[in-house]
């Protein structure tokens, strides 16, 4: 609550115009952050891929694609993958890093709160929650 009024961040469902957005960014970030100093982060190549797949179809059984979002700007999104894809439920949750300057401030704590309140609604454990964020050009993934 104290990070959503200090970023004025609401967690929403995402529309049509936030897919665009997003697949945008995300395709920014891939371009920006090479394959190595991903995998030098810990993170996986496919994944951001299935992110992309994640953005595209927005079809999954609930939850779906959720965004936080600040007036017209979006501070990250939150979308989760079926069983069958890792044999668990998984919600993974990530900061928009592209044309970010001031947006970035709170907006943590606030994609990691709406996240475990979302996880626990839907019975996603939090050892099953990921949290995506960029670092010195790099990207590391926590599970």
């Amino acid at each position: 609550e104290t990070a959503q009024r200090r970023t004025g961040g609401a967690l929403r469902l995402a529309t049509q115009e936030d897919l665009q957005d997003l697949l945008r960014l995300h395709t920014a970030f891939r371009k920006d952050v090479s394959s190595e100093a991903f995998a030098q982060a810990g993170g996986e190549p496919w994944l951001l891929a299935e992110v992309e797949e994640a953005l595209l179809n927005n079809s999954q059984r609930p939850p779906h694609l959720l965004v936080v979002a600040s007036g017209t700007s979006l501070l990250g999104y939150i979308y989760s993958t079926p069983e069958e894809w890792f044999g668990r439920v998984s919600l993974y949750i990530a900061e928009l890093f592209v044309d970010a300057t001031g947006r970035r401030r709170g907006a943590a704590s606030l994609l990691t709160a709406s996240s475990l309140l979302l996880a626990s609604q839907h019975g996603v454990p939090c050892a099953h929650l990921c949290v995506g964020e960029r670092q010195s050009g790099a990207a590391a993934l926590y599970t």
